[in-house]
C-alpha cells in the first residue's frame, strides 16, 4: 500500500516536471520568434470554487513560474479574498494574494449607461413588427428609459443587465407580447 502511493507520488511529480519544461519550451520558442512573452489569460477566477480558485493560482505560481510566461488573471479582487478566507479562515487574504501577483492594474468602473445602450441597441430588433416605441431606432424612448429606470432600480451590475435582455428578448420573439400594449409588465 505504501509503496503504490509512493508510485503514485513519483508519477504525479514526473508529469508536474513535464508540463513544466513544455511551458518553459514553448514559452522560450514564443520569445525567440516574437521577442514577445507566452502570454495566459485566466478570466473569471473569482467566480470559481473557493478551492479550485486557490488551487489555480498555487499551480500558476509554483509550476507555470517560467521565464518569458506570464499569468494576466482578471478577477474581482475582493470576492477572491472571500474565497480565500472560505478555505483559510481568517487570514489577511490581501497579504494572501500580494504573494501571486507581481503587477496590479485597476480597470475603471464601467459606464452603465453607455453598457445599456449597446446592449438595448445588440437585443432590441430593429426590423421585426414590434411596435414603434419598442423598437432599438425608436424615437419615442419610452420603452428604453422605463428599462433603464427598472436597471437603475434594482442597481443591476453590467452582467445582470445582459441577463435582463436576454429574457426579454426571448419573450419578445412571441407574437402575443408583440400586441400587448404594455409588453414591458
Amino acid at each position: 500500500e505504501k509503496s503504490h502511493c509512493l508510485d503514485d507520488y513519483n508519477n504525479a511529480i514526473g508529469h508536474k516536471n513535464a508540463l513544466r519544461a513544455a511551458i518553459q519550451d514553448i514559452s522560450t520558442l514564443t520569445h525567440e520568434k516574437t521577442d514577445k512573452p507566452f502570454v495566459f489569460i485566466v478570466d473569471e477566477l473569482d467566480r470559481c470554487r473557493p478551492l479550485f480558485a486557490i488551487e489555480i493560482l498555487e499551480t500558476i505560481k509554483h509550476i507555470f513560474d517560467v521565464p518569458h510566461c506570464i499569468f494576466v488573471l482578471g478577477i474581482d479582487r475582493s470576492q477572491l479574498q472571500k474565497s480565500i478566507q472560505a478555505v483559510y479562515g481568517e487570514i489577511d487574504s490581501q497579504k494572501y494574494l500580494e504573494r501571486f501577483f507581481d503587477f496590479e492594474m485597476r480597470l475603471a468602473s464601467p459606464n452603465v449607461s453607455t453598457y445599456f445602450d449597446h446592449i438595448y441597441d445588440s437585443y432590441i430588433p430593429t426590423n421585426q413588427n414590434l411596435p414603434g416605441y419598442m423598437t432599438a431606432g425608436s424615437k419615442d424612448g419610452r420603452f428604453r428609459t422605463t428599462l433603464m429606470h427598472i436597471c437603475e432600480y434594482f442597481n443591476l451590475n453590467l452582467r445582470e443587465i445582459e441577463i435582463v435582455f436576454k429574457t426579454f428578448f426571448a419573450v419578445l420573439i412571441f407574437d402575443e407580447i408583440q400586441k400587448c400594449r404594455h409588453p414591458i409588465l
